[in-house]
């Protein structure tokens, strides 16, 4: 098993617990791509994805863990987050395809499609910390009018939407102002979120 120390998250526990943390295992013919010295490996380049992942999406992902797998076909890979698998795949590597970079591709890919996966009760008050300094009256009074549980559900909601859940003063602003269920309240924040351009032309 390969970690690293900048990557490693919490234990593995249930929903409500701690950010669900990632599991990469790869087949005997890319462990190379962990554990090599001349070269960036897949662990090196983690830090840069989840930061990529971090721009887009609004959020940090957890901790990423790393292993091999000898069961696994040798160029198959496995991702898995709190142990639930959600991808298993073979790498079609020609002569000059670079298996670091296709993998790498991948797991980007994976990690945007299933970023509401990541979106624990302790991931939202985690998000909602940072909102504290900056705008501490909206984060009170989305906080009085909905429970953490329909936050949480509004930051899944946005994130299926393929919408960032980074500007949470926008998010709050629209939490404190509004009632209904999770997806009506997820719906308002999409469209205080997404860009006038498109509004204008209607």
């Amino acid at each position: 098993s390969v970690a690293d120390p900048l990557l490693e998250g919490p234990p593995k526990v249930e929903a409500s617990g701690p950010a669900p943390k990632v599991r990469v295992e790869v087949g005997r013919s890319l462990v190379g791509l962990l554990v090599a010295s001349e070269r960036p490996t897949l662990v090196r380049r983690m830090t840069a994805l989840r930061t990529q992942v971090k721009g887009e999406r609004g959020f940090l992902l957890p901790g990423v863990a790393f292993s091999d797998d000898l069961t696994l076909n040798p160029l198959a890979f496995r991702v898995t987050i709190r142990g639930v698998r959600i991808a298993e795949s073979q790498l079609d590597l020609g002569p000059l395809t670079d298996p670091l970079e296709l993998i790498e591709a991948r797991l980007l890919s994976l990690f945007r499609e299933h970023a509401a996966d990541f979106i624990t009760l302790d991931q939202t008050h985690e998000l909602l910390k940072t909102a504290e300094s900056i705008c501490p009256v909206a984060l009170n009074a989305a906080l009085e009018a909905h429970s953490l549980v329909v936050i949480r559900d509004v930051f899944r909601a946005l994130l299926k939407a393929q919408i960032s859940v980074g500007d949470q003063e926008s998010i709050l602003n629209v939490l404190a102002g509004a009632q209904g269920s999770a997806k009506k309240l997820a719906e308002l924040c999409r469209w205080e979120l997404e860009p006038q351009s498109g509004r204008d032309q209607q």
